[in-house]
């Protein structure tokens, strides 16, 4: 996976040395990857099993094409549905009006089209300049060439599930490794059991994207892409205030 200078987490054998010069014992030991794990594998049981089936994901397998629109987390992503809904109704206040006439609909349905209409606007020209630009990035980073290998703690707080899950990125090896990266998921499964279809609480994990610009990353996780909510957040695990950020981002156990 392209990395440019600066861009990112800090290297591998920094984050794996333990604990950096200048940060203080306690919460550093707090972030490494045996408290983390030890977390995430208390939080996964107490979540208990999924009482619901995962969102569809869409046919997609490592080495091909992407195209976003046939992804949909990623269609869901964009907000182009919210988007087509607000205007949909607005299109048939306005045919209602058009064809009986406006004394058909009564003031409010008719200031409520406006208003949708408004929203719908604004929905859809932030999907078509920001949204979608990134899901087209997204999906072509899922296939990027020199993919990393990286192992994670998985946290997740069904208090405040639109977070979505957050997996905490450390280097290959070491229990005392401090976090180099963090990257934020879109809830696989539906609202009502957001943590259907994740992975296992902790792993390895096969990071495919780019770090230069918008830093959009793809985590493979046995052979399945789960796709990024934000852009990737590098850790520069020899800064305290960097831990520290990452120590308050934590969910603890439910």
């Amino acid at each position: 996976m392209e990395e440019t200078p600066g861009a990112g987490a800090g290297t591998g054998a920094s984050a794996g040395a333990g604990e950096p010069f200048g940060v203080g014992a306690t919460r550093a030991s707090s972030v490494t990857y045996a408290a983390l794990a030890t977390t995430a594998e208390l939080q996964a049981r107490l979540r208990g099993p999924a009482t619901a089936k995962p969102r569809a994901t869409g046919e997609v397998r490592a080495g091909q094409p992407v195209t976003w629109w046939r992804v949909p987390m990623l269609r869901w992503v964009t907000g182009i549905a919210r988007a087509a809904c607000l205007l949909g109704y607005t299109a048939v206040i306005a045919v209602v009006c058009w064809v009986w006439g406006l004394d058909a609909v009564p003031g409010a349905p008719r200031a409520s089209a406006v208003l949708t209409g408004i929203m719908g606007v604004y929905f859809a020209w932030r999907a078509c300049v920001t949204h979608i630009p990134l899901a087209r990035r997204t999906a072509r980073a899922a296939n990027a060439p020199e993919p990393r290998t990286r192992r994670y703690a998985l946290l997740f707080d069904v208090n405040d599930a639109a977070e979505g899950p957050l997996l905490v990125l450390f280097p290959a090896e070491g229990a005392k490794a401090l976090p180099e990266g963090l990257l934020r998921l879109i809830p696989p499964g539906p609202d009502k059991c957001p943590w259907a279809g994740l992975p296992a609480p902790t792993g390895t994990v096969e990071l495919r994207g780019w770090l230069d610009g918008a830093p959009v990353v793809v985590a493979w996780i046995e052979g399945r892409p789960y796709w990024p909510l934000d852009v990737y957040q590098g850790v520069d695990p020899s800064d305290p205030e960097a831990l520290e950020a990452v120590a308050e981002l934590l969910p603890g156990p439910m």
